[in-house]
This record gives structure tokens, C-alpha cells and sequence, in this order.
């Protein structure tokens, strides 16, 4: 995962050039990956998002399925695990399927921890997004 976060930090590139390192250097700021996340949660919130949440169900739906293959007749289907992973995601939890391997416990006790954190993404962008411009408060605010 740090190799992932380290060679993504160095193709990004909005932040590869010279110019964009030499402003952070004067600046003091480092081109990590939680910078580079934030900017493009700024530039492009919904891409990030839809990005996000896809990988999120792909890989915790081939990673539950993987740790459950063996022990599990019902969740030898990737559609299965995929069900499960997006009904914990979204935290509505029908419990139909059930992971039975500590694996796949941990794997779905991941996916609904991150499907909060992505809800809590979402709901920031919305209010940032719905948040009024200066020109429009001062329009609404001239009475």
C-alpha cells in the first residue's frame, strides 16, 4: 500500500512538474498522498467518489469471496459477496449472508468502517457544494 500511495504521489500530473514542486517547496508543503488526495477531492469530488466506492466493492468483494470460498456454500458467487459487501457498505445489513471465516468478519468489519467514512465524504462535498459563493451572500444578505 505505500508503494501504491508513493508511486501515485509521483505520476499525479498536476503535481509532477517543476513549477508545482518549486511553489511547494516555497511553500513548505509536501506532495504526499493525503495532499494529493485532498486536491483532487477538490478538483474532482464526484470521479474521486465513484472511483472510491467502486474499488472499495470490487476489492472487498473479491477478498471476502477468496476468504470464503472454502468454508461456504452460499458465498462461492462474486454476485454474493458483492451483495454483502454493498449491503454492509451502505449499513443496512438484511443479514441474508453472513461471512462465517474471521477473514471474512474482518473484511466485512472493514468494509462498513470505510462505508461510514465514505458517507461522511460524501456528505462533506454536498455541503461544500451547497455552500453559498461571497456573490451570493451578499445577494441574499442585501435586504
Amino acid at each position: 500500500m505505500y508503494i501504491l500511495q508513493g508511486d501515485a504521489c509521483c505520476t499525479v500530473s498536476l503535481f509532477a512538474d517543476a513549477r508545482s514542486q518549486s511553489l511547494g517547496a516555497l511553500n513548505k508543503t509536501k506532495f504526499n498522498f493525503y495532499f494529493i488526495f485532498k486536491s483532487l477531492m477538490y478538483l474532482h469530488p464526484v470521479y474521486v467518489m465513484v472511483v472510491l466506492i467502486a474499488s472499495i466493492f470490487i476489492i472487498g468483494s473479491w477478498a471476502l469471496r477468496v476468504c470464503e470460498i472454502d468454508h461456504q456454500v452460499l458465498n462461492r458467487s462474486y454476485w454474493n459477496s458483492l451483495w454483502l459487501v454493498a449491503i454492509t457498505f451502505l449499513s443496512v445489513g438484511y443479514g441474508d449472508i453472513v461471512p462465517y471465516t474471521s477473514c471474512g468478519r474482518a473484511i466485512a468489519v472493514s468494509v462498513g468502517m470505510l462505508g461510514s467514512g465514505c458517507t461522511a465524504l460524501v456528505v462533506a462535498v454536498l455541503a461544500q457544494k451547497l455552500e453559498l459563493s461571497r456573490a451570493e451572500k451578499y445577494v441574499h444578505n442585501f435586504d
